[in-house]
């Protein structure tokens, strides 16, 4: 989505930024074809469903020969879609995709990081095997009551 004309935002409480929209009414929109989204990097989006009932939270590790070379924003669309999205928005990716979750011990990694191994290795500090995670201002926080005893998961 362009964001060349000004947004109203009397009466928005919450808004979420990123880099485009990927998912438009279940479609892909038009996308200007820049090395950016047709190169597979990592990439972190999310998504909702047509009833606004579901939101997807999606997580491509990248440029781990052997493990996950990342995504296109046009791959990032199609597994969007493909988990129940109708409209999805690409936030961010490189060495700031990340997810964890709360664990005994405090903040547990889901993913290995995809950014530099050192400062200043790869362009804009990414790209180096076995990396850590970059630090990044923006994050998602979410917290849910646990499920009792015995109830199913997906």
């Amino acid at each position: 989505m362009s964001t060349e004309k000004p947004i109203a935002t009397d009466g928005v409480w919450t808004a979420v930024a990123g880099s485009g929209a990927v998912l438009v009414g279940g479609a892909k929109p038009a996308m200007v074809p820049k090395e950016f989204i047709l190169t597979a990097h990592p990439r972190t989006a999310v998504g909702v469903s047509k009833d606004g009932r579901y939101l997807i939270w999606l997580t491509v590790d990248g440029r781990q020969e052997g493990y996950s070379m990342g995504a296109t924003l046009g791959e990032v669309a199609d597994w969007l879609r493909r988990f129940g999205a109708h409209d999805g928005l690409n936030l961010d990716g490189g060495g700031s995709t990340a997810m964890v979750m709360s664990g005994a011990g405090g903040a547990v990694g889901l993913n290995p990081p995809g950014g530099a191994a050192k400062p200043g290795a790869g362009k804009n500090g990414d790209g180096a095997k076995g990396g850590r995670q970059r630090s990044n201002g923006n994050n998602f926080g979410v917290w849910a009551k646990p499920l009792g005893a015995g109830a199913a998961t997906r």
